[in-house]
C-alpha cells in the first residue's frame, strides 16, 4: 500500500538543524487523493451563457489570434476554459495524488483524407436557355415549428425578440408576417420590385419540454394555417439551338411554358430590374446561347475529403475510383456511449447503464458483471493504448510525496490546448490533440450529464482502494489521509429520472454515501468529500441542487463560476482546502468582539493564509468556523489583487533609512541581499547587481521565471507561511492615559486618530511583517534589514524569518519628536536574534524606527510585553523581552539566551537602547518565552514583570515604583517541581483578597514526543520577594502546556497536548482544554471549573477539569461572546483554518487577560 511519509514538519527542510529553532512538530503527512470528474457533456461546447459557439477569430492560450473551429475547440467555449483553468492550477500542484475521469467517452477511430476522382467525359453540345417565372398559391401553410430555450418554466423570448410571460401549453400570441403580394389580376410581376404585404398570424405554444442536459425548457410553437403566394423562377433549355435570334416570341422560346411559367421580350424594358437592381438578376429574361466542346474521360480531377472509420492504415489509401493524394488526419469521435445518434447505443439499466469513463466494453455493453472485481486501479486512459476511453487516469498507488508527478503530467496531456490546424478547413482545433498533429473533435454530442452515476461508480472506486486493494489503505481507514472528489459540471442531473423528471436527490445521496464510506471513532463521517464546481450560467434557478451535493458530500456548498478566472480561483481554493493546514498561531478577537482573525499555512507549498471570521455573519448554531465561513483570506486576495508596497531599510545604529524593496533599488541593497560569499543567483556567470534584482523579484513573486527560484514554496502563492506568528489587530487609539503626564495630551492624539482604519499585522516566513486592512488587502509589508541576507536561501529551501508575534502600544516619543505614536515591536522567533520596531500610527505611511540585538540574545521567541514606567521623574514606555532561545546542550551557546531585557522604545542609538540586561540562571539556561507585565495598583504603570525559563523557574522583575532601572530587582519567585521548562508567559490576576496570583504551566516545546515527564500547572501567590504554591495540577505523563493561559470568571483556562503515538491519531496526539478554579476568599482553587451550559435544558452541566479536543496541538484559549452567551474559542495545529467553540461557559463576556485579546 502507500508509503507512510513521516516528516519533522518544520525542521526537515532546514539546512540548520531544527533543534536550533525548536521546531520539532512531528506529524505523519499523508498525501491526499483527489479524483477530478470533468464534465464532457455537449453543453460544455457552448459558451458560459449557454449559446452555441461558432467558428471565428479568437486568441488562444499562446496569445496568438487564429480562426478557431466552433464548439469545444473555441476559446470562448466552456470546455476550452475549463481545460485552461484546471491545467493552469495543477501545473504548480505538488504532493497531491491526482486522478482524472470524464463522463463515459468511447472512441470511434476515424481518419479523413484528401482524394481525387476522374471527371467524366463531356459530350459536344449546343443549347439555348432562358429564365421563366410564375405565381404559385400555397394553402394551409404554417410557420414553424419554431423553438425557444429558456431557464424559466413559464416564460420565453420568441424568434423576433418579444418576451412572453405566464406561458403554458396552448398559449397564443399574434405576430405580423410579410409575404409576397400577387398584384391583382395582372399576370405580370410588380414593377421594379416584387411587392410584399403584411398578414396577421396567430401562434400557439404546442409543448414545453424540460431538457435536463442544458437545464432549460424548450418551447415549441407554430402558427395557424394560412394561404400565401410564392414567386418562383426556373431556367428552361432548348437543345441544339444555334442562336437566340431576335429574342421574339417563339424565336426560339415561347411566351409561356408548361406549368404556367411566363417570360418576356427584350423590348419590355419596364421590367428590366424586377429585383431592385440585383446585379445577379439583371437581364434575367434574355436568351443565352451556349456551346460546349466535348472532352474525353478523366480530362480533369475532382478533389474531395473523405472520412473512413478504422485505423489510419486502412483509411488513408486509394479505394476504388478514389485515389488518395493526401494529407490524412485523424478525426476520431469521442462520444457518450448512450444516445440517439450512431454509433451510440440505447440505454439499458443492466447492459448499458449510465457511466463515467472507466468502463469495460463487452459486446456493445458494459454491465457491472463485466467490470473487474477491484475498481481500483482502473485501466488507465493513457493515449493510444485503450481504444474505449482515453479519459481516465488513476490517482497513483505511490504517494506523490516522492515528487513523481506522473499522473499530473498525464492529465495535462488530456487538457492540452496547443492549437492544431485543420489541413482541410484551415481552422484551428484545440479539443483533444492526444497525438502530434492530430485534429480530433467530439462531434457526436452527449445528451446526458450523469452526476449520480459518476458518483456511484466513484464510490466503488474509492471503496476498492480504501478497503480491499492490497489489503486496503490503513491511513484512510484511520482517518489520516484525505480523499476527495472535485466534480466540475455545467449542468444538472440528466441521466437519473423519477416520475418522469430528473432525480435531483440522486447525486446528493451518492455524495453522502461517499462521505460515509469511513467514519471516525465517534461515528462521524470522514470518508470521501465531494467538492462541486458549477460552471456557466446554464444552471438557472436550480443552484440549490449543486449546493445539496456539496453539503451531503461534506464540503458545505458549491462553487459557482462563470468565467475562466473565477474557475481558476475555485480550483485553487479547493486545492488549498484539501491541503493539510498547520499553525501554532493563536486566533485573536478584535476589540469590538465582532471578528476573529486566524493565521496558518497550508502544506505542501508553505502557502500563508490569514482569515477573517465575522461573528454576526455566521450562524449562531455553528460551533466550528471553517474556511467557507470566512469573510476573506488575505493570501487569496494577494494572489488575485497583488501585494502592497514592501519596505526595508539601511543603517541601523541611528534612525534607519527606509528603502522601497523594488528592483530599481537593487544596487542600494545588493551588499545586504547577496552578502559574502556572493553567489551567482541568476546563473548568468556573473556576480553583480542583477543577482540582487533576481532576489528581490523572486521574493515578491515566487513564480518568477516559471518557478525557477521558488524552492519549497508554491510558485502560484505570494503570501509566505504563517506558523507561530499570532496576528495583531490595531484599531484607533483607545487607551486611557492621563493628559497631565506628558507634554502633549493623549486625549488629543486619540481624537485626532479616532478614524484610523483597523489593521491586522502578522509575521510570515517570506521575510516580511505584513499589514492588512479590514478588507483583507495588504497595505504594506516590512522586511527587517537583518533578514535581507537570508532571503536568497528561499530559492532552495524553507527557512524561518518573521515567525514571532508582534505587539503594539501607544507610546510618547520625547527625544526630538514630542509626539504620540503607535509603535509595533516584534521578534523573529526562529528567524534570528533581533527585535525591530515600526511606527504604524499612519498605516499609509509606516516608518521604521529601529532593530536591536545583543551578543547574549538568542533567537527572539518572546512576544514583546510593553508598558509604562517612571524613570528619573519622567514617564517612559519600555519593552520587556526574554533573552531568547539557543541550544542548551551546545557549550558554544553558553550565556546566550539566559538574559532578560528592558528596551527603551524611543531610543534611536542602538548602543543605549537596552536599559537593563538581567542575567537569569546559569550559563546554559534560556528564557525563550514571553513575559507578563502587571499593574498591581491600577495606576497605569508596571509594578512587576513575570516570566519563566527552561529550568522551570518563575521569575519576577520587581519594580514597585523604583525610578532607576538599576534598582529593579530580579526575584526568583518559585522553582517548579522537576525543573521542567516553562515556555509561555504566565497569567496574573489580583483576587478579592488582594493577593497577586500567578499561573503558569510546564511543557517542553523542544521534546514534544517524550511520554514520561510529569508536567504541572501552578497557581503561585506572589508574596513580594518569594512565591508560595497555592495549588498544583499534575498532568498525565507526557502531557504538556504549550500555550498561554486565560483567566475569566474565577476560572483559569489552558490547553495541553499529549503525544499518544496511536496510529488512529496519525501522530498528532491528543489536545485538551482545562478549566480550574482560581483561589479567592474562603475558597482555594484548583478544582474542576470547566462548566458548560446544556442548551437543550438551559441548565449548567456539572463542572469538569478538562475536555478532550482531539488531534493536534491546541492554541491558547480566547473568550468569544455571541449574543448573551460566552464561549471558549481555540484552534489547532492541524486543520488550522478552523476556529472551534466550546460552551457556552459562565462569565461576563470579557477576557481579563490581554495577552491574547488585543487592546487596540
Amino acid at each position: 500500500m502507500k508509503r507512510m511519509a513521516i516528516f519533522i514538519l518544520f525542521g526537515f527542510l532546514m539546512v540548520t538543524p531544527s533543534i536550533v529553532f525548536g521546531q520539532s512538530d512531528l506529524f505523519e503527512i499523508r498525501t491526499p487523493n483527489v479524483l477530478i470528474i470533468f464534465d464532457t457533456s455537449s453543453s460544455m461546447n457552448m459558451n458560459v451563457d449557454g449559446a452555441p459557439v461558432g467558428a471565428g477569430l479568437a486568441i488562444g492560450v499562446d496569445g496568438q489570434s487564429r480562426v478557431y473551429e466552433g464548439g469545444g475547440d473555441h476559446p470562448q467555449s466552456k470546455l476550452f476554459m475549463a481545460k485552461q483553468a484546471l491545467r493552469s492550477v495543477i501545473s504548480g500542484l505538488e504532493s497531491v495524488n491526482l486522478g482524472f475521469a470524464t463522463y463515459g467517452q468511447r472512441r470511434q477511430e476515424k481518419w479523413r483524407g484528401r482524394f481525387r476522382t476522374c471527371k467524366a467525359a463531356v459530350p459536344d453540345r449546343k443549347w439555348c436557355e432562358k429564365r421563366y417565372w410564375r405565381w404559385a398559391l400555397t394553402t394551409g401553410a404554417v410557420d414553424g415549428p419554431r423553438y425557444a430555450n429558456d431557464f424559466s418554466a413559464n416564460s420565453f423570448q420568441d424568434f423576433w425578440g418579444t418576451v412572453h410571460k405566464g406561458v403554458s401549453v396552448g398559449y397564443r400570441f399574434k405576430r405580423t408576417q410579410v409575404v409576397w403580394d400577387k398584384d391583382g389580376s395582372t399576370p405580370l410581376p410588380p414593377h421594379s420590385n416584387l411587392k410584399k404585404k403584411n398578414i396577421d398570424l396567430w401562434y400557439e405554444v404546442k409543448s414545453i419540454t424540460y431538457i435536463p442536459e442544458y437545464n432549460y425548457y424548450q418551447y415549441k410553437y407554430q402558427s395557424d394555417p394560412y394561404d400565401y403566394y410564392t414567386y418562383e423562377e426556373k431556367v428552361q433549355s432548348i437543345e441544339n439551338c444555334n442562336s437566340c435570334g431576335s429574342d421574339k416570341e417563339k424565336n426560339p422560346f415561347p411566351r409561356t411554358w408548361t406549368g404556367g411559367f411566363r417570360t418576356y421580350f427584350a423590348g419590355e424594358d419596364e421590367y428590366e430590374n424586377p429585383y431592385g437592381g440585383d446585379p445577379s438578376k439583371k437581364n434575367w429574361w434574355s436568351c443565352a446561347s451556349n456551346l460546349q466542346v466535348g472532352k474525353p474521360p478523366c480530362w480533369d480531377y475532382d478533389y474531395s475529403w473523405r472520412t473512413y472509420s478504422g485505423p489510419q492504415g486502412t483509411a488513408c489509401k486509394t479505394q476504388g475510383t478514389y485515389e488518395y493524394v493526401g494529407p490524412c488526419y485523424e478525426v476520431s469521435e469521442y462520444y457518450y456511449p448512450i444516445g440517439s445518434s450512431p454509433p451510440a447505443l440505447p440505454f439499458d439499466p443492466v447492459l448499458r447503464p449510465h457511466t463515467w469513463s472507466y468502463f469495460k466494453i463487452k459486446e456493445n455493453g458494459w454491465p457491472e458483471s463485466s467490470q473487474p472485481a477491484e475498481y481500483y486501479p482502473a485501466r488507465t486512459g493513457v493515449p493510444e493504448i485503450d481504444n474505449n476511453n482515453f479519459f481516465f487516469i488513476n490517482f497513483p498507488e505511490i504517494d506523490d510525496s516522492l515528487n513523481n508527478y506522473q499522473t499530473r503530467e498525464q492529465i495535462k496531456i488530456l487538457l492540452d490546448l496547443t492549437p492544431v490546424e485543420n489541413p482541410e478547413t484551415k481552422k484551428w482545433h484545440t479539443k483533444l490533440p492526444v497525438k502530434t498533429g492530430s485534429v480530433t473533435s467530439n462531434t457526436i454530442e452527449s445528451p446526458y450529464t450523469p452526476l449520480a452515476d459518476s458518483l456511484r461508480l466513484a464510490r466503488k472506486y474509492f471503496g476498492s482502494y480504501i478497503f480491499t486493494y492490497k489489503g486496503g489503505d490503513a491511513p484512510t481507514q484511520a482517518n489520516c489521509r484525505g480523499n476527495y472528489i472535485i466534480l466540475l459540471t455545467d449542468g444538472l442531473e440528466s441521466a437519473r429520472f423519477k416520475d418522469g423528471q430528473p432525480d435531483y436527490d440522486a447525486a446528493p445521496e451518492e455524495a453522502r454515501a461517499l462521505y460515509e464510506l469511513v467514519k471516525d471513532k465517534h461515528g462521524k463521517p470522514c470518508g470521501v468529500k465531494t467538492y462541486v464546481i458549477g460552471f456557466g450560467k446554464g444552471l438557472g434557478d436550480n443552484l440549490a441542487v449543486l449546493n445539496n451535493i456539496a453539503e451531503k458530500g461534506g464540503t458545505g456548498k458549491a462553487y459557482l463560476t462563470d468565467n475562466v478566472d473565477n474557475l481558476k480561483n475555485a480550483f485553487q481554493e479547493i486545492f488549498e482546502a484539501i491541503k493539510d493546514n498547520y499553525s501554532r498561531s493563536n486566533p485573536v478577537i478584535a476589540k469590538d468582539g465582532k471578528s476573529i482573525y486566524k493565521g496558518y499555512l497550508s502544506f505542501p507549498g508553505w502557502n500563508g493564509h490569514l482569515l477573517k471570521y465575522e461573528l454576526d455573519k455566521i450562524d449562531e448554531a455553528k460551533n466550528i468556523f471553517r474556511y467557507e465561513d470566512r469573510t476573506w483570506d488575505a493570501g487569496q486576495l494577494m494572489n488575485a489583487e497583488g501585494r502592497g508596497p514592501v519596505y526595508t531599510w539601511t543603517q541601523t545604529k541611528f534612525e534607519p533609512t527606509e528603502v522601497d524593496f523594488v528592483t530599481l533599488n537593487a544596487g542600494m541593497l545588493a551588499s545586504d541581499l547577496n552578502r559574502s560569499p556572493e553567489l551567482d543567483i541568476n546563473e548568468d556567470g556573473k556576480k553583480d547587481n542583477q543577482d540582487a534584482q533576481t532576489i528581490i523579484s523572486f521574493i515578491l513573486d515566487p513564480g518568477l521565471d516559471d518557478g525557477k527560484y521558488k524552492g519549497a514554496r508554491s510558485g502560484n502563492w505570494k503570501l509566505g507561511d504563517i506558523y507561530h506568528s499570532t496576528p495583531l489587530v490595531v484599531g484607533p487609539p483607545s487607551m486611557n492615559i492621563p493628559d497631565n503626564l506628558f507634554p502633549k495630551k493623549y486625549s488629543k492624539f486619540r481624537e485626532d486618530r479616532k478614524n484610523r482604519p483597523t489593521m491586522v499585522y502578522v509575521g510570515a516566513n517570506d521575510g516580511m511583517l505584513h499589514a492588512f486592512g479590514e478588507d483583507g488587502r495588504e497595505r504594506f509589508a516590512v522586511i527587517p534589514k537583518n533578514l535581507l541576507g537570508k532571503l536568497r536561501n528561499l530559492r532552495t529551501d524553507h527557512q524561518f524569518f518573521v515567525d514571532s508575534s508582534p505587539r503594539a502600544y501607544d507610546v510618547y516619543l520625547s527625544k526630538g519628536k514630542d509626539e504620540w505614536k503607535t509603535v509595533l515591536v516584534s521578534g523573529l522567533r526562529g528567524g534570528g536574534n533581533y527585535y525591530f520596531a515600526v511606527d504604524v500610527t499612519d498605516p499609509d505611511n509606516p516608518n521604521v524606527l529601529w532593530e536591536q540585538t545583543d551578543s547574549r540574545m538568542g533567537y527572539t521567541w518572546s512576544r514583546p510585553e510593553i508598558g509604562r514606567v517612571r524613570l528619573g521623574g519622567k514617564e517612559k514606555f519600555v519593552a520587556f523581552v526574554g533573552g531568547g532561545y539557543s541550544d542548551p546542550n551546545d557549550p558554544t551557546f553558553d550565556n546566550v539566551g539566559n538574559t532578560f531585557y528592558v528596551i527603551d522604545i524611543e531610543e534611536e542609538d542602538s548602543s543605549k537602547r537596552i536599559l537593563r540586561r538581567f542575567d537569569v540562571g546559569g550559563k546554559s539556561n534560556k528564557v525563550p518565552g514571553g513575559a507578563t507585565a502587571f499593574d498591581r495598583d491600577f495606576d497605569g504603570r508596571v509594578d512587576a514583570v513575570y516570566f519563566g525559563d527552561l529550568q522551570g523557574v518563575l521569575w519576577k522583575i520587581k519594580i514597585d515604583g523604583q525610578e532607576d532601572v538599576k534598582n529593579w530587582q530580579l526575584v526568583k519567585l518559585f522553582q517548579s517541581d522537576g525543573g521542567l521548562p516553562i515556555f509561555y508567559p504566565p497569567a496574573v490576576t489580583k483576587n478579592n483578597q488582594g493577593k497577586v496570583l500567578v499561573y503558569f504551566g510546564q511543557g517542553d516545546e523542544l521534546n514534544l514526543f517524550e511520554k514520561t515527564s510529569t508536567n504541572s500547572f501552578y497557581e503561585i501567590w506572589d508574596k513580594g520577594t518569594e512565591g508560595e504554591k497555592v495549588w498544583r495540577k499534575q498532568l498525565r505523563p507526557g502531557e504538556k502546556v504549550l500555550s498561554a493561559s486565560l483567566i475569566d470568571n474565577n476560572t483559569v483556562y489552558f490547553t495541553t497536548w499529549e503525544y499518544t503515538g496511536i496510529e488512529g491519531e496519525c501522530g498528532k496526539g491528543m489536545g485538551r482544554l482545562y478549566g480550574l478554579t482560581t483561589t479567592r476568599e474562603g475558597k482555594t482553587g484548583g478544582l474542576a471549573g470547566l462548566t458548560i451550559l446544556d442548551t437543550d435544558t438551559n441548565l449548567w452541566k456539572p463542572p469538569v477539569e478538562s475536555l478532550e479536543l482531539g488531534r493536534g496541538i491546541p492554541s491558547a484559549p480566547i473568550i468569544v461572546v455571541r449574543g448573551k452567551r460566552q464561549w471558549i474559542a481555540y484552534s489547532s495545529s492541524i486543520r488550522s483554518d478552523e476556529v472551534r467553540l466550546i460552551g457556552p461557559v459562565p462569565g461576563g463576556g470579557r477576557a481579563r487577560l490581554k495577552s491574547w485579546r488585543e487592546v487596540f
